[in-house]
């Protein structure tokens, strides 16, 4: 065994001293590559996140330019089809237009009014041209058109009566404002049948055309005059007739008819009647109620006391003797209501004298630990220990 350790040569040293070497240099080698394939792996990285951006911004791209593609498409169909949907009301019009009869009197008054009416288009104003309120969303406050003067106008200012227009070629009738209903063609009605139908189309075409409703507020006066005036009033006398007998017709209306109807119905329907109607009504229920109390009163508080049966209250009078019978009906339930109260006073009375007489004897002259207390007396008697009557009931302490 060696104990001690043995020098080494100079060669041994020497050899010793390159091999070290070349580790350290292998290691330096291993360590250079180890960095280079490195870097080389983060290029190859950056390169694929490159390529990959690449194609995701090409397939956006792509993406965008086929949905404008498919948009443009879209709206080019929605075009196409809104001309087309024109084309055909436009040809439905002209088909219309030419296969309609129109009058002698149509075409000469359109003749007549060329480039004037026609021409017109309808007026599209924010206000009624008739009372001036401005136009709104409301059913009453939307835009109408007068096909006679073509102005704006609200529902209200709108007539209810629709007229034959000859201007516009149609034999329809169409709607026209109260201004044009009154200036035009009532004035036209009046004269008509005034002169027995003299007066020409030509003419009618020719009616002056006026917009003041102030004008159009005294024509409807004037009107109502006229008529009023013609129109003999209700509470007129007949005129005196000489030897000519004149058959009155019976007048025959809703007033007429409703009458006999009405007339069973006025005697009930007063106030006073009603509110004693409403008096007997309580009563009765009153009445009812009393008699359900007896009952219940006999049924749960035993048979003491025998309580004499309740008469039942007539039905209602008629409406003349309704407040006598309702004096006599409280009158009557006045003593039925006393006579009770007396028998419940009596058997309380007695109701206490059986308690005494039950658990002791009476004692007047010594108080007693309990006492039995009644509403109409006070009796000490020597009772079993904690048992007291008050009014109707025992109750334990």
């Amino acid at each position: 065994m060696n104990f001690f350790k043995r020098p080494l040569t100079e060669a041994e040293q020497a050899q010793r001293r390159a091999r070290k070497e070349l580790e350290r240099l292998a290691k330096t080698q291993r360590k250079f590559d180890a960095m280079a394939e490195k870097a080389q792996k983060a290029q190859r990285k950056q390169q694929q996140q490159s390529i990959a951006r690449s194609e995701k911004e090409a397939q956006r791209q792509a993406k965008q330019e086929q949905q404008a593609a498919s948009k443009a498409m879209k709206e080019a169909k929605k075009a196409s089809k809104q001309r087309g949907r024109l084309a055909r009301h436009a040809a439905k019009l002209r088909g219309h237009r030419r296969d309609r009869p129109v009058s002698c009197s149509a075409t000469a008054s359109a003749s007549d009014v060329a480039g004037t009416e026609m021409s017109r288009p309808l007026a599209k104003r924010a206000h009624c041209a008739v009372c001036g309120k401005k136009f709104g969303p409301a059913l009453h406050r939307r835009r109408h058109h007068c096909r006679q003067c073509r102005e704006s106008c609200c529902l209200q200012c709108t007539s209810q009566t629709r007229h034959v227009i000859p201007q516009t070629g149609r034999t329809t009738r169409q709607k026209v404002c109260v201004v044009c209903d009154t200036l035009i063609f009532t004035a036209r009605t009046s004269t008509t049948a005034t002169t027995t139908n003299t007066m020409t189309t030509a003419a009618i075409a020719a009616a002056p055309v006026v917009r003041e409703p102030a004008e159009a507020i005294v024509a409807l006066a004037a009107a109502h005059r006229r008529a009023s005036i013609g129109r003999r009033p209700r509470s007129a006398p007949l005129p005196r007739t000489s030897g000519v007998a004149v058959a009155v017709p019976c007048p025959r209306g809703p007033r007429a008819r409703s009458s006999q109807s009405s007339s069973r119905w006025k005697l009930s329907m007063r106030a006073g009647l009603r509110k004693k109607k409403r008096r007997a009504e309580q009563l009765r229920n009153g009445d009812m109620d009393h008699s359900l109390q007896v009952e219940k009163h006999a049924l749960f508080m035993g048979p003491a006391i025998s309580v004499q049966p309740q008469t039942r209250m007539a039905p209602p009078a008629p409406m003349r003797e309704q407040g006598r019978d309702a004096i006599a009906g409280g009158r009557k339930w006045m003593c039925m209501k006393k006579k009770e109260l007396e028998l419940e006073r009596q058997r309380r009375k007695e109701r206490g004298r059986w308690i005494v007489e039950q658990n002791g004897s009476v004692v007047f002259d010594k108080p007693a630990p309990t006492s039995v207390r009644s509403k109409y007396g006070r009796y000490r008697a020597i009772v079993p220990v904690g048992i007291a009557y008050f009014g109707r009931s025992l109750y334990f302490k």
